[in-house]
């Protein structure tokens, strides 16, 4: 079919567009079209809508099938007032009979031999589900989605505190690693050769020095053993 006629035909169906059908082009990331949806025939009494699905080749098992069908039930519900929907699939399109059926559309006839391909023969599918409850079941996705992107999101948040928190214990600990062979081989140290509690302490005072250096991200030098007088009663050096 030509290119000027297909677009003649999306066009002829995305212009009907009133309380008993509709047409709705579907648009990919880029902007190009990838597919249609329409829904006609939505009548008093029964405000039955039947509608039709259309993704091309490229795009299909990429999702905008399923996203164009939830469009469709809802703008099915909203403007036509339809209370229920019927869809049609050929029986060797399982792709689109899985769409329908995860949506929880039953299978409520068939017309069989409907269409030959490859030298075979195939039926046509009938669906039909009430619009009350495919809106349960869109709503119920799009809030468990929402649930699992707010879980997703603190999962993240946590691994990044986490994270966080490794590394600055990375960075105290090799700061503590490198500060006390330097106090236990201080002279003034040795040569006073404090009694074990007395040390203990000595040596809790260094490290309390070298966490605040730490957090503030400074490099402790020799003179960090100074600041030692301030735990111990008697001067060093």
């Amino acid at each position: 079919m030509p290119d000027k006629t297909i677009d003649q035909m999306f066009h002829t169906w995305s212009d009907e567009d009133d309380d008993r059908r509709f047409g709705r082009t579907t648009l990919g990331p880029d902007g190009h079209p990838v597919g249609h949806i329409i829904a006609k025939d939505c009548t008093a009494p029964d405000h039955n809508a039947t509608m039709t699905i259309l993704i091309g080749p490229y795009y299909q098992n990429h999702g905008y099938g399923s996203l164009a069908m939830k469009l469709g039930i809802k703008l099915a519900a909203e403007q036509l007032g339809a209370k229920t929907i019927t869809l049609k699939a050929w029986s060797f399109n399982l792709r689109a009979r899985h769409m329908y059926e995860s949506l929880r559309f039953k299978e409520t006839g068939r017309a069989e031999h409907a269409v030959e391909r490859d030298g075979h023969w195939f039926d046509e599918m009938v669906y039909e589900a009430p619009v009350s409850m495919l809106l349960e079941r869109i709503v119920a996705e799009e809030s468990a989605r929402a649930e699992g992107e707010k879980l997703e999101e603190q999962r993240l948040e946590a691994e990044k505190q986490s994270d966080r928190t490794t590394r600055r214990w990375g960075l105290s600990k090799r700061k503590w690693n490198r500060a006390v062979p330097d106090i236990e081989s201080h002279g003034s140290c040795h040569d006073f050769s404090p009694p074990p509690a007395s040390r203990e302490s000595l040596i809790r005072g260094a490290y309390c020095m070298c966490l605040q250096r730490t957090w503030g991200v400074v490099k402790i030098e020799e003179d960090a053993v100074r600041d030692i007088a301030d735990f111990w009663p008697v001067g060093i050096g």
